[in-house]
């Protein structure tokens, strides 16, 4: 067919929307060109001058189609306008070859293929890496697996996020682990739940208790902290159990601490008058003065010496000296700091004592210092000379005496000595200071004789005891008669050191009880009567406490006393008297003079009083 039969054929009269299509196409070699000319469902080729007809479809030739020219065809190219994309795996806009992610899955197509292991299909979403945390980080390169904050180089449980330590080894991580630390303390209780040698750490510093010197962080190391589990106490003075900040009265003696001068003691002086030198005589009709001291604490008279039941003096000529070693011991006041202790000397008279001057001062004839208890130290003794020599006053003496300050906490002197036939005879006391305490702090006072007889006490345990205790040194020492035992007894009370005060001089009478005569090692008559009493009625004897009025001599004035009498059932002999009450008739009551004892002069039955009037009996029970 001719070109001009060609462009003559029916296909002129073609509508424009069917227009033949030619695509030509330039092969490099040779000049040859392909034509392709599509018309309706005729395809024409024309090539190297020959043209080929076919009848081929729309379809058919769109389907063969690549505009961009990417070897894609068309229909399978999702960037036909774009040679470099044809591919769009994950439907991002972003063609394969650009897209880091082909598949979208949040994982690198080089990290798919390459960096994580096992590898997965990077054009596969649902393929993909093995990621424990899901952090988009595949775990053959992440740090932390498990994206539990700890790396995978000290994480014990790398694939578990909520675990990364097991302290005790036992396969349980720490969170799921109620004993992290396998101590046998559960973590809820455990201080130290990751120490296994551990557990407690009082004061939150870090340190287990075990090692930590001072466990509740109070400054006060465990070695002296009495609370060393109380952060608010460190020390219990008095031992009751409660600390110095909470107690009210840190030291157990009866007196709070705010009324208190010094709480951590209960307070009391001791002095003892070592020698005196009179320089003048002071009786006009002799030389001969009869000398007798005494001593006052904040206007109060604690006690005089000698005490004796023939004379209550020493004789001294001028110029002459003697060895006294007398004691006085008193219990200071707690409420008051300062205390005024005053000495006097005196020359005793038949109607009027005479003082002895022993300070230089012209105006002061006694001698008085000031004890401050609320600084002054326990068993610090103070050695002090009073002479009244230099003031031109005659009358003039040297008083030789030492005082020290005592805390009543402690016994005074728990060891107990006394002679008895010639014999020495010792024991040791131990009673606890409460009991001491409640004793002290209960009533004193005396309205009248009748109230002497309450402070008797028989009953009381430690009076039993010691009673036993008694009987059974005599008993063993050969004294094994009622008599015997009763004597022995005796000897121990009127050993201890006797205080006598003094009718007339405005002294407050204090009876003590037995517990007091003994802890305090003194006492007056009253008390030494009242001891003697409780220790023979508590093993069975009879007693009678009798209070009268007695004088030493002739001379001398009418005094107060208070004396134990005592049955001794079978015993003949001896001086005494007998009650009123008709059960007890014809039983004789002896005299036990209890004030001092004089081994080989004084005993049961004795009487070596001038005279005795106005006796009172009060039968014991």
């Amino acid at each position: 067919m001719s070109r001009e039969e060609f462009e003559a054929s029916p296909w002129d009269t073609a509508k424009e929307s069917s227009a033949p299509k030619q695509i030509v196409l330039q092969f490099p070699s040779n000049g040859v060109s392909l034509g392709i000319i599509a018309a309706g469902t005729l395809v024409v080729l024309v090539a190297a001058g020959f043209m080929f007809a076919s009848s081929v479809s729309n379809e058919a030739i769109a389907s063969t189609l690549d505009t961009d020219g990417d070897g894609v065809s068309d229909p399978d190219d999702v960037f036909p306008g774009d040679a470099s994309e044809w591919r769009d795996t994950d439907f991002d806009g972003t063609g394969d070859n650009s897209d880091l992610d082909d598949d979208g899955d949040g994982y690198s197509d080089f990290d798919e293929l390459q960096r994580c292991l096992p590898h997965s299909d990077a054009l596969d979403f649902s393929d993909y890496p093995f990621d424990t945390d899901g952090d988009g980080v595949c775990n053959t390169i992440d740090d932390d697996d498990d994206g539990d904050g700890f790396s995978d180089e000290i994480d014990q449980f790398p694939l578990d996020g909520t675990e990364w330590y097991d302290t005790d080894g036992d396969g349980i991580g720490n969170t799921l682990d109620t004993d992290d630390d396998n101590d046998g303390y559960p973590d809820v209780y455990d201080d130290l739940p990751l120490d296994p040698t551990d557990w407690s750490d009082l004061d939150g510093d870090g340190l287990g208790d075990i090692i930590d010197a001072d466990d509740d962080g109070d400054t006060y190391g465990d070695l002296i902290d009495e609370f060393p589990r109380n952060a608010l106490e460190w020390i219990d003075f008095d031992g009751d159990g409660i600390g110095d900040n909470a107690d009210l009265d840190d030291d157990d003696d009866g007196v709070s601490d705010d009324e208190d001068v010094n709480d951590h003691s209960d307070s009391a002086i001791a002095l003892t008058i070592h020698s005196f030198e009179l320089m003048d005589s002071l009786d006009i009709f002799d030389d001969v003065s009869e000398i007798y001291f005494c001593v006052e604490v904040n206007g109060v008279n604690i006690g005089c010496s000698p005490t004796a039941e023939e004379q209550n003096y020493y004789s001294m000529t001028s110029f002459s000296s003697i060895e006294i070693n007398s004691f006085f011991f008193y219990d200071l006041p707690e409420q008051t700091s300062l205390h005024t202790i005053e000495l006097s000397v005196w020359d005793s008279d038949p109607f009027l004592d005479d003082r002895v001057d022993i300070n230089s001062d012209d105006n002061q004839e006694t001698f008085v210092f000031q004890l401050n208890s609320s600084i002054a130290v326990v068993s610090e003794q103070h050695s002090v000379t009073a002479s009244g020599v230099g003031d031109n006053d005659g009358y003039d003496g040297i008083l030789e005496f030492s005082y020290e300050f005592k805390d009543l906490r402690v016994m005074n002197n728990p060891a107990f000595e006394w002679v008895f036939n010639y014999e020495t005879y010792t024991l040791q006391l131990d009673f606890e200071y409460s009991l001491y305490r409640d004793f002290k702090m209960l009533d004193h006072s005396t309205n009248s004789w009748d109230d002497y007889q309450r402070f008797v006490t028989p009953s009381e345990h430690y009076v039993i005891d010691l009673a036993t205790t008694l009987r059974d040194m005599a008993i063993s020492s050969g004294y094994d008669t009622d008599f015997g035992i009763a004597t022995f007894l005796l000897a121990f009370v009127g050993s201890i050191p006797y205080q006598y005060d003094i009718d007339g001089m405005g002294v407050n009478e204090y009876p003590k009880y037995p517990i007091e005569m003994l802890w305090e090692h003194a006492g007056d008559c009253e008390d030494a009567a009242a001891l003697y009493l409780s220790l023979i009625e508590s093993i069975g004897f009879d007693g009678v406490l009798m209070l009268l009025l007695v004088k030493s001599s002739e001379n001398e004035d009418w005094g107060g006393h208070a004396m134990p009498v005592v049955h001794i059932p079978g015993h003949a002999g001896g001086e005494g008297v007998e009650l009123s009450d008709p059960s007890k008739s014809g039983q004789v009551y002896l005299f036990a003079e209890a004030t001092a004892w004089y081994d080989g002069y004084s005993g049961i039955g004795e009487n070596n009083w001038y005279a005795m009037d106005e006796i009172h009996l009060y039968d014991v029970e």
